[in-house]
């Protein structure tokens, strides 16, 4: 591990710092990913030429469940109707 940056911070604060910061970036990662996730499943449905709705569009980019979003990625796959995907 790093020396803490103030030399006069103990070494329990330079801990839950670092600490913060691993959960900073996990939840950055984690974001990203459904961001990423939510996009793939619009244009897999663009690409099908199925119609995406602008609230069908708002409510999957709105999406942060990455669980929910690999659903709708393999459910983005096979439906002809964007009603398909959240049923």
């Amino acid at each position: 591990m790093n020396a803490p940056r103030y030399p006069y911070l103990s070494q329990f604060a330079a801990d839950y710092r670092e600490q913060q910061r691993a959960e900073g970036l996990a939840e950055g990662l984690a974001e990203g990913q459904a961001e990423a996730r939510a996009a793939d499943v619009v244009r897999i449905l663009e690409k099908r030429r199925v119609t995406v709705d602008a609230a069908s569009r708002e409510r999957i980019l709105g999406c942060t469940d990455l669980h929910q979003l690999t659903q709708w990625f393999d459910r983005a796959i096979t439906v002809e109707a964007v009603s398909e995907l959240f049923s």
